[in-house]
């Protein structure tokens, strides 16, 4: 997925998200990828609690440039988790039956 001068990449074996700018992904240099999610729970705390949600089998990704997030499906948990696009960092995620 390119979102402005990034490519995103969902590794599902390895549960993570990865970013590259888009030019060193284009020249295909090999240490141009860095991870940009990991495995595991994702904690953020609010003025309500805590919210958490886990990255497990990244499967599809979303972007919403104007509010600056980056929606990763996570296979495992049947979650849809926010991150903000800017330094990763975990939102929120969306759960329960749609």
């Amino acid at each position: 997925l390119v979102v402005g001068d990034r490519l995103y990449a969902s590794e599902f074996r390895r549960d993570r998200v990865l970013v590259a700018a888009t030019a060193r992904a284009a020249r295909g240099a090999s240490n141009g990828w860095t991870v940009f999610a990991d495995r595991g729970t994702h904690c953020r705390e609010t003025k309500r609690g805590v919210s958490c949600g886990r990255l497990d089998g990244a499967w599809g990704l979303a972007a919403h440039p104007r509010r600056g997030l980056l929606f990763v499906s996570s296979f495992g948990s049947d979650e849809i988790l926010a991150f903000s696009l800017d330094k990763g960092k975990f939102r929120y995620a969306l759960t329960g039956d749609l």
